[in-house]
């Protein structure tokens, strides 16, 4: 799956509350799997933290942020540690 999500975000937004209103969306509920990746503002892609503001982290500001869901742990077994198919498919963007 590859789809463009948009979210809105204020000052004071956690990094959890974007992370679960992007796996909410596509209706993902293996969540310990994936983390949120982007840019930050030295050009290297970082691990966005969820127990901190998103915007007090060292993301490059500007008109929008933007985040890639990613895997950011993979299972020993996939056949028996995985339930739901949508856990398998990655490469969201927004």
């Amino acid at each position: 799956m590859d789809a463009e999500l948009e979210f809105m975000i204020l000052p004071f937004t956690y990094g959890k509350e974007l992370f679960d209103q992007a796996t909410k969306a596509i209706g993902l509920r293996e969540t310990w799997y994936f983390g949120l990746e982007f840019i930050d503002k030295e050009g290297c892609a970082s691990w966005l933290r969820l127990n901190k503001k998103i915007l007090s982290q060292d993301v490059a500001k500007g008109d929008y942020l933007e985040f890639h869901l990613r895997a950011k742990f993979f299972p020993e077994n996939i056949e028996t540690e995985i339930i739901q198919p949508i856990t398998l498919v990655g490469g969201l963007s927004w």
